[in-house]
């Protein structure tokens, strides 16, 4: 009986192999390289896009929970509002300037208190648009600047039409404010705090009167 030689047999494995053909991609047809490919780097592209969205989604997430009423500039807190009349193509988009908002309401009678407040509320109730409309579930509709309810169209003697003007919507703004304080807006009560440290700018504040009357708040 003939015995094997392991280094014989280990060795002829070894140049079996040696001869095996080699798999490169010249060996594959062209459109099968491209597609893998192609594949590699669309899913490297994907993998790149997805940490990109994970990191500045995390931060964008972080930066609104930050952003509470608390740490905010009360200096300024509207300072993201046009400082100029947004004179857009679409009439409904266009705002008034807080100088001019300013000038409305101590024009109206609001007492010097008042008027940073109103400016806030304005803010929250219309965003200063002159046109902002918008419909309740009762039927009812709000309507300009400080966002004035139907059920006082009688009341101020307008239209919702003349409500649209600013110096309308201001002055039934303040028949508004005679009748049931700064409690009558919705955006007031909710951003009070806000609302009550909101302080204008010094160019602002020399717009206004010098003697007035306590709000009733």
């Amino acid at each position: 009986m003939q015995t094997s030689n392991p280094v014989v047999a280990l060795t002829g494995a070894a140049l079996l192999h040696a001869d095996a053909p080699v798999v490169r991609h010249a060996d594959f047809p062209s459109h099968v390289v491209f597609l893998k490919r192609s594949f590699m780097k669309v899913r490297r592209l994907l993998s790149a896009l997805w940490w990109f969205g994970f990191v500045f989604g995390s931060f964008g997430c972080v930066s609104s929970h930050s952003l509470t009423e608390e740490s905010l500039d009360t200096t300024d807190p509207l300072a993201e509002s046009q400082d100029e009349l947004d004179l857009t193509d679409d009439p409904r988009k266009a705002t008034i300037i807080k100088a001019d908002l300013v000038r409305l309401l101590v024009d109206s009678g609001f007492p010097r208190e008042s008027v940073p407040k109103m400016v806030c509320t304005a803010k929250f109730e219309s965003n200063f648009r002159l046109m902002a409309t918008n419909l309740n579930r009762n039927g009812t509709r709000d309507s300009g600047i400080f966002q004035i309810n139907d059920v006082w169209l009688n009341t101020c003697k307008l239209s919702r039409e003349e409500l649209m003007k600013p110096e309308a919507n201001a002055r039934c703004a303040f028949t508004v404010y005679k009748k049931q304080g700064l409690n009558a807006w919705v955006a007031y009560k909710k951003k009070r705090s806000y609302c009550q440290k909101y302080k204008l700018e010094p160019s602002l504040t020399a717009l206004l009167p010098t003697n007035s009357q306590k709000p009733s708040i």
